[in-house]
């Protein structure tokens, strides 16, 4: 919440406490050590100490739910002084590879793809090949395009996969959306 809208609910809230005391005070018959003088004013009690008066209006709030302390929120609802945080279930998103194969003049196996999702400021690419019970696993940030997020092309140099055939998917993860593309295979000679 900012700080604008704080304030009044803070004054309702205050106002409210104000008003609930002086309800108290008055079913005590005054055994707060105050007696009701001329024009419902306050008095000091016999013992002489002056006690402080209030002046509750009888307008209503305009706030219609009740306000909660921020130490009474619950897990995860920001304060004030906190920026929200991102949503929880990232939307689904389409990833495709748009080449998987193995490069004998790089000497690695390279995997290119996108996420179809809105340009964004961040969001990762992640390349699995796996043979068996191996696997290799390879990040990189995606790049904001025209209309996808670009994975570019990730390379995973040939002395991390041995020969034969592996597997290539393409995971794409942001703060709003997450996917991995469908399995491809690639030979390594």
């Amino acid at each position: 919440m900012r700080p604008r809208l704080l304030f009044p609910i803070i004054l309702a809230v205050v106002a409210a406490l104000v008003a609930g005391g002086l309800i108290v005070a008055s079913r005590t018959g005054g055994d707060a050590g105050t007696e009701a003088g001329a024009g419902g004013q306050e008095s000091p009690s016999a013992t002489g100490s002056p006690l402080p008066s209030a002046t509750v209006s009888a307008t209503p709030s305009p706030t219609s739910s009740p306000v909660t302390p921020p130490s009474e929120l619950p897990a995860g609802v920001p304060t004030s002084d906190q920026a929200p945080t991102a949503p929880v279930n990232p939307a689904a998103v389409e990833v495709s590879i748009t080449f998987a194969q193995w490069s004998a003049s790089s000497g690695a196996v390279e995997v290119a793809g996108f996420a179809a999702i809105a340009p964004e400021p961040a969001g990762t690419c992640t390349v699995r090949l796996a043979r068996g019970a191996d696997e290799v696993v390879v990040s990189t940030e995606a790049v904001p395009d025209a209309t996808t997020m670009s994975c570019g092309t990730v390379s995973v140099p040939g002395g991390k996969v041995a020969r034969g055939s592996w597997t290539a998917t393409l995971t794409y993860e942001s703060a709003t959306g997450t996917g991995t593309s469908p399995q491809t295979t690639i030979e390594v000679p």
